[in-house]
């Protein structure tokens, strides 16, 4: 198991260690790891600790065409629990999370340019079927508090320092059809560098970045 999950790492750009790995058999076979580290093989700094993750196949599993596991997992200060599942042309998430603190890593900079922090709960209840966009569907409910991100450049562009006390994220979608019921941002333009609020809707696409979305926005700032 470590020298797979050590190879799938370094193929992404990171290191993979862990302290323990222990296997389980009462109420069904899992597989659970104290003290993860990942590290960006390029970047040191870009580091997230996982105390404790726990692994097991959701019952069943094995006779079904959708291959699930149950995850529970300590990290960022906060825990998450759910279930991912996939099959040849389907993707299933159903995540828990509570006081996650982006704030405590910085390893999402390999992917994202900007750096901010927020502490994190929420839902998200997700499937995905590339061949048939029209059968996805599913939630996002999130609430972020304290978001803080310090004034920095991404792409040439100057974004000033921004803290905002709150957000409030609600997006659904049925049938390849995506509503974004509302994603309130801040809540006085008193106390946050920005307030705002964004409703719409859209058509999910194969490829997600190519989804359409049409959007309404209202902003304002301290």
């Amino acid at each position: 198991v470590m020298g797979h999950a050590k190879i799938i790492a370094q193929q992404q750009g990171f290191s993979f260690n862990v302290e323990k790995i222990t296997t389980g058999i009462l109420m069904g076979p899992s597989i659970s790891f104290q003290n993860i580290e990942i590290q960006a093989l390029d970047d040191e700094k870009q580091t997230i600790k996982i105390p404790f993750l726990k692994i097991k196949p959701a019952l069943l599993a094995v006779l079904s065409p959708v291959k699930r596991v149950n995850i529970a997992a300590d990290l960022l200060g906060g825990s998450i629990n759910g279930s991912i599942g996939l099959s040849a042309g389907d993707f299933y998430l159903n995540l828990n999370m509570a006081k996650i603190d982006t704030g405590q890593t910085t390893i999402y900079r390999k992917f994202v340019p900007l750096e901010v922090s927020a502490k994190l709960d929420g839902s998200m209840d997700l499937e995905f079927h590339w061949e048939q966009m029209e059968a996805s569907g599913g939630k996002v409910a999130l609430t972020l508090k304290q978001i803080a991100a310090p004034a920095q450049s991404v792409s040439n562009i100057s974004i000033p320092k921004l803290s905002i006390s709150e957000a409030k994220i609600d997006v659904f979608s049925s049938k390849g059809q995506l509503n974004i019921k509302s994603i309130d941002i801040g809540k006085d333009v008193k106390t946050d560098d920005l307030v705002g609020k964004i409703t719409g809707d859209g058509k999910m696409n194969r490829l997600l970045m190519n989804s359409q979305v049409n959007g309404k926005a209202q902003f304002q700032f301290s």
